[in-house]
């Protein structure tokens, strides 16, 4: 689990393969603790959580009740330290919980025993609200409660007195005694954090094409030939190994140069152009390596891979369950099918924003708020379900593919659709625009940068579907995958 707050004297690897510790303060004396006294800072306050903290050999402060004010979690921030809400789902309001994680990261401690429909279905509405900086942790939990939940970190709660009482039902249980749902420490998997996926170039100062690098310097090189001279090109992003930029670069062909003066790219196919790789990287006999040489490409792959998309959309009949709710641009095929009545389109998404971008774009389409993972749709409905570009966006894949097989019916279609991750080569000029974008303005919600292998072995996984066609990533194309699959 990385961590979760920022700042506050505690090293990066204090919560690896160990439960993250937080201090239950109740909210009036964490008021006391940092509410200002004369010539007080926030600094100061900050300080005081701090001592407390190391105090209680904890990374956190947790309350149950209403959140504490602002003041208290502005000084939790300052102090770089986790904000974790506890309690029973009842008494954490989704309405609440979404604020708080707008302003910083949170922890939502869920504390039962619940029964596990009560607990799955609070569960899914969180996950509904996809926000980047919120995680998840069960506390006394009772394994029987939620068997296929996992959290996002273990934690421990200190200073929280007694255990809480269990429900009679697990008085009665022959495994209470060894059940880790019921002690303050149950063992939690981590779920994968969310990721970029894509990795920026940045423009450094021109210099001829060395003979040679070490293997860590030409994976994050990219010398680019143009009519009007060579350009150099190097990956400042440090979240990426040098394997991930080789399979990216090397493999897939997947580099792009920014031709725009836009701080936010929103059309690929008029924003970018394509590099071709027109000699590879040779490994010397010393082990270290000529770099690869790129040029511009003819063509337009990204145009191209949306002709293709529009013409099979263009295709449906009958009741479509769009999973994800667009992109918008895609579903403007549609449109004017839904008005005449041939074509009846349900899109399930979580963000309410997306939603009523959705319903202005489709007059007559069917929205309702959900995830993937819990389809709120009736067995056997659809003729088509679509994926496009919400399988990156999937925080359990398994549980999505099932339930896209609940909701079809037999020789219903499957359509997925996604992107691999890719290079985007820029100048200093277009990354300054970029990253002066608020980092809550553009939050990461992929939990993986999957190919198509990876969809056909989840669809393959249910056994449910018969795979059509695939059109995989390679050099030359897009960076978009294509999968067709048909409901036996």
């Amino acid at each position: 689990m990385a961590k979760l707050g920022g700042r506050g004297g505690h090293s990066e690897g204090d919560t690896v393969g160990r439960p993250l510790c937080i201090a239950m303060i109740p909210p009036d004396r964490l008021r006391a603790l940092v509410r200002p006294r004369r010539g007080d800072t926030e600094r100061q306050g900050a300080g005081a959580l701090i001592a407390l903290l190391r105090k209680a050999r904890a990374r956190g402060v947790g309350w149950r009740g209403q959140a504490p004010d602002r003041q208290v979690r502005e000084a939790l921030r300052a102090a770089g330290v986790v904000a974790a809400a506890v309690g029973q789902p009842e008494a954490l309001p989704l309405t609440d919980l979404a604020q708080l994680a707008a302003e910083g990261p949170l922890l939502v401690v869920v504390e039962a025993p619940q029964s596990a429909d009560a607990l799955r279905d609070w569960l899914s509405e969180l996950a509904a609200l996809r926000a980047p900086t919120l995680r998840v942790a069960l506390h006394r939990v009772p394994r029987c409660a939620a068997p296929h939940f996992r959290g996002d970190v273990d934690v421990v709660l200190t200073g929280v007195g007694p255990a809480t009482a269990l429900q009679p039902a697990c008085s009665r249980c022959a495994v209470v005694d060894s059940c880790a749902g019921a002690h303050p420490s149950a063992h939690v998997q981590p779920l994968a954090l969310p990721v970029s996926n894509q990795f920026d170039l940045v423009e450094m100062p021109s210099v001829a094409v060395p003979d040679s690098l070490p293997t860590d310097d030409v994976a994050r090189h990219l010398w680019l030939q143009t009519a009007d001279g060579l350009r150099r090109f190097r990956c400042d992003n440090t979240g990426w190994t040098t394997g991930q930029l080789a399979d990216v670069l090397n493999d897939l062909g997947q580099a792009w140069l920014d031709v725009s003066e836009k701080a936010r790219l929103d059309d690929f196919a008029t924003d970018l152009r394509a590099l071709r790789r027109i000699r590879p990287a040779e490994r010397q006999a010393d082990g270290t390596w000529r770099p690869a040489l790129w040029e511009p490409a003819e063509g337009t792959p990204f145009a191209e891979a949306e002709a293709a998309l529009g013409g099979s959309l263009a295709e449906l009949t009958g009741l479509v369950v769009d999973i994800g709710a667009g992109p918008i641009r895609y579903l403007k095929t549609l449109a004017e099918r839904i008005a005449s009545g041939a074509l009846r389109y349900v899109a399930v998404e979580p963000d309410a924003a997306e939603l009523q971008r959705t319903a202005a774009a489709l007059p007559g389409a069917m929205l309702t708020r959900g995830v993937g993972e819990r389809l709120p749709l009736q067995t056997g409905c659809a003729d088509h379900v679509l994926m496009l570009r919400s399988f990156n966006h999937l925080r359990d894949v398994p549980a999505a593919f099932a339930e896209a097989s609940r909701v079809a019916r037999p020789g219903a279609t499957l359509l997925v659709v996604d992107n691999v991750a890719f290079g985007l080569a820029r100048t200093q000029a277009q990354i300054s625009r970029a990253r002066a974008i608020a980092v809550n303005e553009t939050p990461f919600e992929h939990y993986r940068n999957a190919n198509a292998d990876a969809a056909v072995a989840a669809i393959d996984a249910t056994g449910d579907w018969q795979i059509g066609s695939v059109q995989s990533v390679g050099p030359g194309r897009a960076n978009q995958w294509m999968v067709r699959a048909k409901r036996r």
